[in-house]
């Protein structure tokens, strides 16, 4: 997601191409970063499932919720695209359920991340669109009336978890999640890199729906307690539903946080696993993985190990050598590699 998006959503208002929302009138951000734009609006609030925008939305004062609320009476709402195809339908269909009848809907996109399909779902919808064009983005805005039920069905009926067989496993997953539909290539590779069984207190740092904590909890590891912890309250909710089998016998703590900082709630760890994400929007950036290890090295106890995957080009080596007592590459392999750091 880009802030430039986010701003985008207030240019038809500057081109005098809308009126803004009066102060009685209701307004809804969804999949939205917080915008200095905002603050000039009355009755807002937001849907935000990535955990680091949610708390931004709170610092300036907006009530923000992780899902999509009941209140289906907003005359405003206001969405940003990401460049997944079925997530980007899903959050179409949610922002028209929000929507009351006469409604605007105001949408953002990038031009090469859904920016040119952008009319042509709407239109498909029944609606009549206008749009803008600026910073290699497509704005489009429509009023809510008509819609083509059939469509709009099938556009929300991306917004639900479905369970997909992936692998040797059948996984709750959703549009939106990393790697939704496949098994990471990394995070099987550093399952099989495992040199010792796992036991004691342990976390699943950036667990997406659950690929590596399952196989973990299926393995014969003696885990006293397992957290796993996403920053995607929707990764999340799937992990809890692919990890249920599993809640009966062990004890697992399922944690909606930034991995940039420890969680309060975290017992010291005697083991950490991740796969961490390595970039911002259409960014590389090395320092998103390199906040995981400073995090995971505050978690775990004397003696703990991280285990953890990551492209061959990423420069994590210097950084946990610094950190950790002892660095072992255990495998490098397919584009990837595998270390086990003690601290």
């Amino acid at each position: 997601m880009s802030k430039i998006l986010s701003d985008l959503l207030f240019y038809p208002f500057d081109k005098a191409s809308l009126e803004l929302p009066k102060e009685n009138e209701k307004s809804l951000f969804i999949n939205c970063e917080y915008t200095n734009d905002v603050s000039s609006l009355k009755n807002v609030s937001a849907v935000q499932h990535f955990k680091p925008y949610a708390d931004t939305w709170e610092r300036h004062g907006v009530h923000s919720t992780p899902t999509c609320p009941n209140d289906t009476g907003h005359d405003f709402v206001f969405c940003t695209l990401p460049k997944q195809k079925e997530h980007s339908k899903a959050l179409i269909a949610k922002c028209l359920q929000a929507l009351q009848e006469k409604g605007t809907l105001v949408i953002s996109a990038s031009n090469d991340a859904n920016g040119n399909r952008l009319e042509k779902w709407i239109t498909a919808l029944g609606l009549n669109t206008q749009s803008l064009s600026k910073k290699k983005s497509r704005i489009v805005w429509a009023t809510k009336n008509d819609l083509n039920q059939q469509i709009f069905d099938e556009y929300l009926s991306l917004s639900h978890a479905r369970e997909l067989s992936i692998g040797d496993y059948n996984f709750h997953t959703m549009p939106g999640i990393y790697g939704w539909k496949n098994i990471d290539q990394g995070s099987q590779l550093l399952i099989n890199a495992l040199d010792q069984p796992l036991k004691g207190n342990g976390a699943d740092f950036g667990c997406g729906y659950g690929y590596l904590s399952t196989k973990i909890l299926k393995q014969d590891n003696v885990i006293k307690k397992l957290y796993t912890i996403d920053a995607d309250y929707n990764a999340l909710e799937c992990c809890k539903k692919n990890l249920g089998p599993y809640t009966d016998t062990h004890d697992i703590q399922f944690l909606w946080h930034d991995l940039n900082t420890r969680p309060d709630t975290l017992a010291p760890l005697d083991f950490a696993v991740m796969n961490p994400p390595f970039h911002e929007g259409k960014k590389t950036s090395n320092d998103i993985g390199k906040n995981f290890i400073k995090t995971a090295h505050q978690s775990l106890r004397n003696s703990g190990q991280l285990y953890m995957v990551a492209n061959v080009h990423l420069p994590y080596e210097l950084l946990l050598g610094q950190l950790f007592k002892k660095v072992e590459k255990l495998t490098e392999k397919s584009g990837f590699k595998v270390f086990k750091a003690t601290k």
